[in-house]
């Protein structure tokens, strides 16, 4: 979203909110809420800087199969898919997170046990079947 200049009138269609003290704003249709289905929006349009496998040519051989163009320049869907599934990962370490802050933030004494339990999650892999929290 284009920042207008100063003075100028902003754009119509944008919430506007004051968060640790900076100001933020979001479209309408995204909102200022964070949720699984708005934490990260997919676009296929690679964000690299434009190279060419004459540079690499092994590399840009084993990134193939995440492009769905020749020219490296638009995602394939399973590298979307992918991107989204650590996406989501990265939004429920988050959400863990902010309820540690926020029960620390409590007073609770369970500060310390939810931080290990928190913490294990996310760094220790389990045997298959096995509940991390109970490790």
């Amino acid at each position: 979203m284009a920042i207008p200049r100063k003075g100028r009138p902003r754009a119509l269609g944008t919430v506007r909110a004051t968060h640790f003290g900076a100001a933020v704003r979001s479209p309408f249709q995204l909102g200022l809420r964070i949720s699984r289905e708005t934490y990260a929006t997919i676009n296929k349009r690679s964000s690299l800087p434009r190279w060419h496998r004459e540079e690499n040519p092994e590399l840009w051989d084993s990134l193939d199969w995440s492009y769905e163009d020749a020219e490296h320049r638009f995602h394939s869907d399973e590298w979307c898919e992918e991107d989204r599934e650590k996406d989501a990962f990265s939004f429920g370490t988050s959400s863990r997170m902010c309820t540690i802050v926020s029960t620390a933030a409590s007073g609770s004494d369970a500060f310390e046990a939810q931080l290990l339990r928190s913490v294990l999650a996310v760094c220790v892999t389990p045997d298959a079947g096995q509940d991390p929290t109970t490790l």
